[in-house]
């Protein structure tokens, strides 16, 4: 439930034109720390679980994380000593689209550390990610170019995958939509109280309540929580199936809302 959609956020924001404001600045933040936070803790918990409690095989996300600081240090010395090695990466023109290959070929790396390790896979998809961010400030084309593979091609065989294991028997039982309410309540509750701290950056009330239904969206980070809840015998799949449609609800109605109580605020 501590998850966001970061994406849903940032592009809410910069169709509203407030990503660059201070508020907008606020309410990305927030939602990458939600992120971040989350993905960590669940990958420690996730440790702990299978090894059955504290034990030296905890050290695994230590070493995990020590392999992964140095990858980035490694790449950006590289990168500031040899930057014509990677030019070609962020050329919008390049035929071969080194860039993309490049992403695709570090994020498998660290999945595959991670599989080495024991530890969930995608923490090492996400961290991919992080590592370019840190050490390539100007990104060019790529980050664009990444985005159209990655929600015109990866996301949607996701969620074709997610679907096709969809129980959708569920839906004839009135019990689950209740149950689905009230995990709806919930979402929506962890992030309006937190929201409530926006206070003390001078933000209006209304903005404030707006950032806490924008910050209730949830989408493939849950879902992919949920999974891994499941696989560790944490939750039950029916459960799981509550989540699902949680996320497809409140991806579909928190950007909804926030835009209803931000134009109350102009």
């Amino acid at each position: 439930m501590c998850t966001t959609s970061v994406d849903i956020v940032i592009t809410i924001l910069r169709s509203d034109g407030t990503i660059k404001t201070k508020y907008g600045q606020t309410l990305f933040m927030v939602a990458l720390l939600a992120d971040i936070l989350t993905l960590l803790a669940a990958t420690v918990y996730a440790s702990f679980i299978n090894a059955g409690g504290l034990s030296i095989s905890n050290l695994n996300v230590v070493l995990y994380f020590v392999v992964v600081i140095m990858l980035l240090r490694i790449i950006r010395r590289v990168a500031w000593w040899n930057p014509q090695l990677f030019s070609r990466m962020f050329d919008g023109n390049d035929p071969d689209e080194l860039g993309i290959r490049s992403s695709i070929a570090l994020m498998l790396v660290l999945v595959g550390v991670s599989v080495f390790f024991d530890i969930e896979p995608i923490l090492g998809a996400f961290l991919a990610g992080t590592i370019f961010a840190f050490t390539f400030s100007n990104r060019g084309t790529l980050e664009s170019s990444l985005k159209g593979f990655s929600y015109g091609f990866l996301i949607p065989i996701f969620f074709i995958n997610i679907g096709l294991n969809y129980d959708i028997s569920v839906f004839s039982e009135t019990q689950f939509f209740v149950e689905v309410g009230y995990l709806f309540l919930i979402a929506v509750g962890v992030k309006f109280i937190p929201s409530l701290l926006l206070v003390f950056s001078k933000i209006k009330f209304r903005d404030m309540l707006a950032g806490g239904f924008l910050l209730s969206a949830r989408f493939s980070l849950i879902i992919a929580m949920a999974e891994i809840g499941v696989h560790l015998d944490l939750i039950s799949k029916e459960l799981e199936q509550q989540i699902i449609l949680l996320a497809v609800i409140t991806a579909t109605f928190s950007p909804i809302l926030f835009r209803l109580v931000r134009t109350q605020t102009k």
